[in-house]
């Protein structure tokens, strides 16, 4: 993964473009990019604890999931934003 060179801020968690790492699907053939958040904490008003700390995926591959080439971020938790524009997690990630 490589750090993004995107300027402005994400669409799905708000932070700074340059604080994400993008980089392609593990599956062989697909074009698709993984873009993952390095910013220290996302709040997420639904969680026990609505401040959550850590790494999040912002944009798993639509078809493969998590799993980028030479990185597998399956244990970070994927985020979306629902209607009324809030943070929620949409997949937890997978303790190993």
């Amino acid at each position: 993964m490589k750090t993004s060179s995107l300027s402005g801020s994400c669409r799905v968690c708000g932070h700074t473009n340059s604080v994400h790492e993008q980089g392609p699907c593990v599956a062989r053939g697909c074009r698709k990019k993984i873009k993952v958040c390095g910013a220290t904490i996302h709040y997420i008003p639904t969680e026990e604890d609505s401040n959550v700390r850590g790494w999040v995926v912002c944009k798993p591959c639509p078809y493969h999931g998590r799993e980028g080439r030479g990185v597998d971020y399956s244990s970070f938790p994927v985020i979306d934003k629902d209607a009324d524009g809030n943070l929620y997690i949409s997949q937890y990630g997978i303790s190993t």
